[in-house]
């Protein structure tokens, strides 16, 4: 009853008089600690559930590997040298992009250009490989897996077959091979355009006997000169004078496009923000703040960079972000980057007979030529085959680059 009587009968307050209307009942019922009136029947709203918080998300960055083109919407920062060197590449159809290790050669080919130049051909083709110690059997490996697979044969398998035929009649072979590739792509279209890349190609002349990569230079020239390839090269800045000579001086300096490190403020913003805000992930201006000061330490290492957001997007608070916090957390930059091989140090620790793997390993992985030391490919099964060094590769507090590798 005395519901009815306070909705129905005015309420003095003082001199003032109103009545209650549902916002003042709403609130009397506040104050009065009451339950709150249901809405009348018709009136109910049916909200959609808050979405939950992300949590099983891709990781964005890509820590000590090189972007692919499925990851081109997380790659920032070379939007002005991806457009270049697809202009050019459209004029010429050969570039070699040249620069110091650690400028990101290879993530601008393969997630920069490719995607761009697939954008206006509508369909492309796409082909990568590096040269290591056979370059005809490298690319060969790379046309077989693009193919379907071959049934039963009662000759070499085809890999085999494609290897010493590009290395014996590389034009007609290769012809063949763009052939069957568009039709993949588009049985209706008489041409398909390919794309080419041949990474790290300081390889041809650190890894590949001389008379190979002499010999490969057919082979080179059929791709170059094919109307339906487009050919570009990646190689360390320290090769650019043995480059030069395997190619002629004219066909280098028409070719080079040289790639600077990443030093401004703007374009370093963009690497570190964006990629996780393609992922509903925000950056505290304050964690952003000191990444930059780190990365102009670093002088444009981006992968050291890059391997310290893969860690803490890993970290990542689900309300926040990646914060200041995880950071200090982990002891900031240099210690991250330290941290990466702390397992590993720590089994060498427990187990001196890991050292002499150790050494047996970077003797297989890295040597210098002219002077310089170069890293180099070497057979993942015989290293796996050591006890030691497989050991050793699971004391690694990171992932792989490359799934072939230890």
């Amino acid at each position: 009853m005395s519901s009815f009587v306070w909705n129905q009968c005015p309420v003095w307050c003082g001199i003032r008089s109103f009545r209650l209307d549902d916002q003042y009942e709403d609130l009397y019922r506040l104050l009065t600690d009451q339950p709150a009136t249901p809405p009348p029947l018709g009136k109910l709203r049916h909200l959609p559930p808050l979405p939950p918080l992300p949590q099983n998300i891709t990781n964005p960055y890509p820590g000590l590997a090189a972007f692919k083109p499925e990851d081109c919407r997380f790659f920032f920062g070379r939007e002005k040298e991806t457009a270049q060197v697809v202009e050019r590449l459209e004029q010429t159809r050969f570039l070699t992009v040249v620069g110091g290790s650690g400028t990101g050669k290879s993530s601008l080919v393969a997630a920069g250009v490719v995607p761009a130049l697939r954008k206006r051909k509508g369909r492309l083709t796409y082909l990568r490989f590096k040269p290591q110690a056979d370059p005809f059997r490298q690319l060969a490996e790379t046309i077989d897996r693009a193919l379907p697979e071959e049934r039963l044969s009662l000759v070499k398998p085809r890999v085999e077959r494609l290897s010493q035929e590009l290395d014996g009649s590389p034009e007609k072979v290769f012809a063949k091979a763009i052939a069957e590739l568009g039709k993949l792509q588009a049985p209706l279209l008489p041409v398909v355009p390919i794309m080419i890349f041949v990474d790290q190609f300081e390889e041809l002349f650190t890894q590949t006997p001389p008379q190979t990569a002499q010999r490969f230079r057919a082979l080179f020239e059929a791709l170059r000169s094919h109307p339906s390839v487009f050919l570009v090269l990646t190689l360390r800045s320290e090769f650019m004078p043995r480059l030069m000579e395997w190619l002629g001086g004219e066909l280098f300096a028409s070719s080079l496009v040289p790639l600077n490190a990443i030093r401004d403020e703007t374009r370093l913003r963009e690497i570190i923000v964006h990629p996780a805000r393609e992922s509903g992930v925000a950056v505290q201006p304050e964690l952003l703040s000191e990444l930059l000061l780190a990365a102009h330490e670093l002088a444009g290492a981006l992968p050291l960079l890059a391997l310290t957001l893969t860690q803490l997007f890993e970290r990542r608070d689900l309300a926040d972000g990646l914060t200041l916090a995880v950071y200090e957390q982990m002891g900031g930059l240099p210690k991250i980057v330290e941290t990466a091989a702390a397992g590993i140090d720590q089994a060498i620790d427990d187990d001196p007979l890991l050292a002499d793997a150790c050494e047996r390993l970077f003797a297989e992985l890295a040597t210098v030529i002219d002077d310089l030391p170069t890293r180099r490919t070497a057979e993942v099964e015989p290293l796996r085959a050591d006890t030691l060094v497989s050991m050793l590769a699971a004391c690694r507090t990171f992932p792989a680059p490359d799934p072939n590798m230890l």
